[in-house]
């Protein structure tokens, strides 16, 4: 089966039992491990990788950090404590009931506590086995910094985060702060603070690499998901130059409150402009926009990429890509939609042509309630002669390590208790990809024990019949 199982295999290695989802057993991280598997293109994968190099967070005894796990209280004052261990005791030296002292986590929060990142309930007890909420990790992180508002106000919030509403009365003025100091990630949409969701470990690794940056260490964080106050900048340019010095293009915009506008793109060729026009996106563009000049097709001449998050449509990204046409000496291009997930740009042959790895934006809310639930099979694109091509099946060793993440994936929400049915469909799909769909639906259909089992299957087959996963 190599390095993954599928069939009654591997239903029985999750704990499934016939008519119902069994509960699995939470695992404790605890390897020390600078690279992990399941972090491979993660947004976050960067930040993981330093801390753990740092010694700041650790992984699991299979060699796995999950990323998208949730993380408790306990885990949390590890970190802390581990990533902050040179601050000053400036807090109390109170034990909580609920936290063994002679301990790695009681030492960990009795550390936490007196530097100032962390404190207990009114109550006197720490609950350090329940779930970090974004929110707490953010108060936290700025109690422990001493950060305080200085030019940003607290009713400036809406001007950054569509759901300031949400946001404790207790937590305003750190998450004031903490925004002025540009300690705060929003993924994927950075207009979304969500502060009462779990926090996931990859979401508060950046919170804690953005904190260390703060520090004078250099984060590695997506700037364009690290959230900063609101600002006028009026126009702006990017400009990029291919190696030769043959290619320049240049994007104009004016940014205001994450909201891109009036955007524009030139492109001149040994200096004759051949391509000066607004870009194709209606009223404009929110939270989001990248732009890089990169051969994507391995014939010399480089493609203008831009990546673009539509304003008010909720969901989602896409490409723009701008091709030269030598027999006329024009500029034509496409439109590649990505869905919630968006793409990485990876050269996985090793022949200097990049694919773009990705997730099929087919499944979105299928499945899902929210786009933070949502789960999706990999997609490999290839970019050819103006085209985009799926070559997912190319690469089946990728499809499989994709279903590990998946399984994993489908652990964690198991032993959460959180909705694995975004997760089985995924999973599905790539088992159909390699030859073993028949299989893995007839254990699936056989132990999925929701109570909405009946309608789900039936969803579930009609849907990956109609995109074209089964038949």
């Amino acid at each position: 089966m190599g390095r993954w199982q599928t069939g009654s295999a591997f239903l029985a290695a999750l704990g499934l039992t016939t008519g119902s989802l069994a509960p699995l057993a939470i695992h404790t991280p605890a390897l020390a491990r600078t690279t992990f598997e399941d972090v491979q293109g993660h947004w976050a994968q960067l930040c993981i990788e330093r801390l753990a190099q740092q010694g700041v967070v650790t992984g699991y005894l299979d060699g796995t950090f999950r990323p998208n796990a949730l993380m408790s209280r306990g885990e949390f004052a590890t970190i802390v404590a581990q990533g902050f261990f040179s601050a000053p005791a400036v807090g109390q030296d109170a034990p909580f009931f609920d936290v063994p002292t002679r301990t790695r986590t009681g030492t960990a929060v009795r550390t936490a506590r007196q530097t100032g990142f962390l404190d207990g309930f009114p109550s006197g007890v720490f609950q350090p086995n329940e779930p970090l909420t974004r929110v707490q990790a953010i108060v936290s992180l700025a109690n422990g910094l001493n950060l305080a508002p200085t030019n940003f106000a607290v009713s400036e919030l809406g001007l950054v985060y569509d759901d300031a509403k949400s946001i404790p009365n207790y937590a305003l003025n750190s998450v004031v702060a903490a925004t002025e100091r540009g300690l705060i990630v929003n993924y994927p949409e950075i207009r979304f603070l969500q502060p009462n969701q779990p926090a996931t470990r990859g979401e508060v690794a950046a919170f804690v690499c953005q904190a260390l940056a703060s520090a004078g260490k250099a984060s590695p964080v997506a700037q364009q998901y690290v959230v900063a106050p609101p600002s006028s900048g009026g126009v702006q340019t990017n400009v990029q130059t291919s190696p030769n010095g043959q290619v320049r293009a240049q994007l104009t915009y004016q940014k205001e409150n994450y909201v891109f506008s009036n955007l524009s793109v030139k492109v001149e060729r040994a200096g004759q402009t051949l391509l000066d026009t607004p870009l194709p996106i209606g009223s404009g563009v929110s939270s989001s926009l990248a732009f890089r000049l990169v051969d994507l097709d391995g014939d010399t001449e480089p493609e203008v990429l831009i990546d673009l998050f539509p304003r008010g449509e909720g969901c989602c990204t896409y490409s723009l890509i701008y091709r030269y046409l030598p027999a006329s000496g024009q500029y034509t291009y496409l439109q590649q939609p990505w869905g919630y997930a968006g793409y990485n740009l990876r050269d996985f042959n090793q022949d200097g042509v990049p694919e773009f790895e990705s997730q099929d934006p087919r499944f979105g809310l299928q499945f899902a309630s929210t786009y933070e639930e949502a789960a999706a099979p990999i997609q490999i694109w290839q970019y050819r002669q103006g085209q985009m091509f799926d070559v997912t099946r190319q690469y089946p060793s990728l499809v499989a390590d994709n279903s590990s993440k998946l399984l994993q994936d489908y652990e964690d929400r198991l032993s959460q208790g959180q909705d694995v049915r975004p997760v089985l469909a995924a999973y599905l799909a790539n088992q159909f990809l390699l030859g073993q769909g028949r299989e893995a639906w007839s254990d699936v259909q056989s132990n999925y024990g929701g109570s909405d089992r009946t309608q789900y299957l039936e969803n579930l087959r009609g849907f990956l019949r109609s995109i074209g996963y089964s038949n």
